[in-house]
């Protein structure tokens, strides 16, 4: 067992392996009903790259969902954080729409951005970030504007 996790009774659930193989690995789900009645998920194969581990560049954003403010990290890794702090380093970031639609397009120097949202409509959006230097994703990921 990796872990488990209590139903919020929204339908949607995410759980990440902190330390996944290298190689193809076997993954299920035991679902306890609340009448304690065990069901498993079919089982699923997954292929890890060597770029999927917790060395590569990430992207967190915070509070999520948002109002007015929204906070971006991009996060390092241990390993590398000298090495690419010590060059300049510019990224693109948009936000985009549930359409597709880019709804803002900032560039940052700083491995932080924070951005004034409070002009977008309620939505989700997905954000995304990439290195100007070699047009590499860092990473993407979704936000709720309140």
């Amino acid at each position: 067992a990796l872990g488990s996790l209590v139903s919020n009774n929204l339908g949607t659930y995410s759980f990440t392996d902190p330390k996944p193989p290298v190689t193809a690995d076997q993954y299920r789900l035991k679902l306890t009903d609340l009448d304690g009645d065990i069901t498993y998920s079919k089982v699923i194969t997954l292929m890890y790259s060597p770029l999927s581990n917790a060395k590569q560049i990430s992207i967190s954003i915070y509070p999520n969902p948002a109002t007015s403010i929204l906070n971006l990290a991009i996060n390092l890794p241990d390993n590398s954080s000298r090495t690419i702090s010590s060059q300049t380093q510019s990224y693109n970031i948009k936000i985009i729409n549930i359409t597709g639609a880019t709804v803002r397009d900032d560039k940052s120097s700083q491995p932080t951005w924070q951005a004034n949202i409070s002009t977008l409509l309620p939505g989700t959006y997905i954000i995304r970030v990439l290195n100007n230097k070699d047009n590499t994703l860092v990473g993407k990921t979704t936000f709720v504007k309140l």
